[in-house]
């Protein structure tokens, strides 16, 4: 009787051994002591038609000593066109969750969203620049009239 058992015991334990192991590996986990925060503003108009990801002139190139989570929030009065935005760290690809797309003409001109990245040490040093791009979705003209790059972080300790 215990040899009928047993295969279907050994399915049943695989199956909860690896169902949790397979939701933490698709599930990224980004946390940090929170010690520090540092922003950028704008508060003068500037414009865009390009279709190319451009850094934002006023909300980039931020350098912060910073290990583990990083939560950047973008803030942006915008009028025009839809336009999409993204936040890098070192010039590298768009933190998480990538770029994002605002429409003014859906009735709203301002617009916040929250980005995430894990800053690691890199070549011995926790220093990372941010910065804010942004595009013209269509080609037509979009105005950001003014806007905010507000970062949270934990210091590094090697910088």
């Amino acid at each position: 009787m215990w040899k009928r058992w047993v295969p279907l015991l050994s399915l049943a334990l695989g199956i909860m051994v690896a169902v949790p192991v397979a939701v933490m590996a698709t599930t990224p986990n980004v946390s940090s002591t929170l010690d520090k925060q540092a922003a950028l503003f704008r508060s003068t108009t500037i414009s865009t038609t390009s279709q190319t990801f451009s850094d934002v002139p006023g909300l980039s190139n931020l350098i912060i000593c910073a290990i583990n989570e990083v939560s950047v929030t973008v803030s942006v009065g915008i009028t025009g066109g839809e336009m999409s935005m993204q936040v890098t760290m070192d010039g590298a690809g768009a933190l998480q969750p990538g770029a994002v797309h605002f429409n003014p003409a859906d009735g709203t001109s301002g617009f916040t969203f929250t980005y995430v990245a894990n800053a690691g040490t890199f070549e011995g040093n926790d220093n990372h620049a941010f910065g804010v791009q942004w595009r013209s979705t269509n080609g037509a003209k979009v105005n950001l009239n003014r806007g905010v790059m507000n970062l949270q972080y934990q210091t590094g300790t090697s910088c």
